[in-house]
This record gives structure tokens, C-alpha cells and sequence, in this order.
């Protein structure tokens, strides 16, 4: 009986303490309106249904034109090449959308695309100052990722001109993710969101005893370091007129490490990188 009334006494102390801190913290919850229902009127229709497959991004052109990419990135990272559908990249004219009397997204040609290599678009950005189109691709051909440039041309239609690629991180499969356009054509910056390589089997397929474990460490990474960085990439200018890749040098363009970059944005006057990072 002593003992049990110890307990009803520390519970009796503990709650006494414990209620008031909780019914505070209620209360200031519902000041800074926590619990508020928010109603949003907007007319929200699908875009693209049936066309555009595990759409990742997109990227203004000009005159209500918006180029998207769609690399069927779902499948990809599951499966594989094997099950997805070649990636393309599409432009949508908002002008359309207006009532929403909407005209279906139209694929644009890739011209002088590198032969035998795959194109699995991710992040855009379309810079108006170069009139390039920077695409963040996972070809899944044991090549690492690219950014793959275009020139737009827009006569006598819109079509996409393969002009330059750039490997920022050499044989590494999927760990970029977005691209924007530094001060000037010369120079990009590309975030990198994953530790290592992805698996070419896709994260559902068979995979090699260093795949697993490269899982593993990625997983438990995520969790206790901060360890994702942006990268700077550069053309070298001894020879700014080749479309080889080994005119690009990347490093890391900043020691602040973060977990999973992913989206970025730059000022319109180029002086500040903006990054999204998890």
C-alpha cells in the first residue's frame, strides 16, 4: 500500500507540472493558428495525361512557351532501362491553357542527339541570355550522368540542337539532379543529391554485393551527415569550340554540405545560386 501510494503522489507531482506545460503549449499552438484550415480556390487541371511519363521539371522558354521533361525517372530508378520508356523532352503552350481549352504537349526533336547514347531528362533550365537548354540525363549505360546542351532553334519550328555534354561526376549513375546556368555559357552549376551510384539494374533489380552495400551507406548517411554538395563546372578555354566532354572540369562549388540538393534557381543578375536541399 506505501507503495502504491508513492505512485498516486509522483503521478499527482509529475501531471501537476506536466498538464499546465502541455495546456501552454496548446495554447500558443492555436495563437500562431497551427490548427487553421486553409481552403485554396484554384482550378487545377492534368496536363498531359497519358504523354508526359514521371515528368521531373520544367523550364520557361518565351512568348507563354514551357519546355518539360519527361524520363520516366520512376521506372528508371526502380527497374532499370529495361522497362521505361525512351525520354523526351516537350513543349507546352500556357497560352492554351486559358480556360483551360488545352492543347496536348508537343515533343520536340532532338538534333545531332550523340548516336547510341540514351537520354533520361530530369532537371531543366533554359537560359535566355545563351538560348541554351541545360537537361540533367541518366542514360543507365554504365557512362555516369550527363547534363546534355541544346541549342533552341525555333525555324522553321521548335526543335532541340545537341551541341555540348558535360559528366560532372565521371562514371557515377543518377547523383545529379539539377542544373542552372552560371554568369555566363562557360559555367554551370549542378546539384548533387546522392552519395553514390545507383544500381543500372534499377533499386528493384539484381544488384552486386557493392551496390547493396552502397545502399546501406547511402541510408544510414542520410541520417547522421550532411554529405551532398553542389558542383561548379567550367569550360576550359583551350579549346572552347570542341563538344567533346573533357572541355568541362567540375569541382565542388562550395564546402557547405547538405542533405540531398536538389532543386536550384540563379538571380537574374547571376551574383546568387539559390538550392533546395532535404
Amino acid at each position: 500500500p506505501t507503495f502504491v501510494i508513492c505512485l498516486l503522489v509522483m503521478y499527482r507531482c509529475v501531471s501537476s507540472v506536466i498538464v499546465p506545460f502541455l495546456a501552454f503549449g496548446l495554447f500558443i499552438l492555436r495563437k500562431l493558428d497551427v490548427f487553421k484550415s486553409i481552403t485554396y480556390n484554384l482550378d487545377c487541371a492534368a496536363v498531359g495525361t497519358g504523354i508526359l511519363s514521371n515528368s521531373e521539371d520544367f523550364t520557361s522558354f518565351r512568348d507563354g512557351i514551357v519546355f518539360v521533361s519527361a524520363g520516366d525517372l520512376g521506372n528508371l530508378f526502380k527497374h532499370g532501362v529495361d522497362r521505361v520508356e525512351r525520354g523526351k523532352i516537350f513543349a507546352i503552350d500556357l497560352h492554351t491553357l486559358q480556360g483551360l481549352g488545352m492543347e496536348d504537349p508537343k515533343e520536340l526533336p532532338l538534333v545531332n542527339f550523340p548516336e547510341g547514347r540514351r537520354f533520361q531528362p530530369h532537371g531543366l533550365y533554359y537560359s535566355n541570355q545563351s538560348n541554351n537548354l541545360y537537361a540533367v540525363s541518366h542514360p543507365y549505360q554504365g557512362e555516369g550522368s550527363f547534363v546534355e546542351i541544346f541549342k533552341v532553334r525555333t525555324d522553321p519550328s521548335l526543335a532541340l540542337e545537341h551541341v555540348d555534354s558535360i559528366r560532372p561526376t565521371g562514371s557515377m549513375n543518377g547523383v545529379i539532379n539539377d542544373v542552372v546556368e552560371g554568369p555566363s555559357a562557360s559555367e554551370i552549376f549542378v546539384s548533387k543529391w546522392l552519395w553514390y551510384s545507383k544500381p543500372l539494374g534499377g533499386d528493384h533489380g539484381s544488384r552486386t554485393f557493392e551496390e547493396k552495400l552502397n545502399e546501406v551507406k547511402e541510408s544510414l548517411g542520410k541520417m547522421l551527415i550532411p554529405a551532398d554538395v553542389l558542383l561548379r563546372c567550367s569550360r576550359r578555354a583551350s579549346n572552347t569550340t570542341s563538344t567533346s566532354t573533357s572541355t568541362w572540369e567540375c569541382v565542388e562549388a562550395t564546402a557547405m554540405k547538405a542533405k540531398m540538393y536538389n532543386g536550384l534557381a540563379i538571380s537574374t543578375d547571376r551574383t546568387k545560386l539559390f538550392a533546395v536541399a532535404s
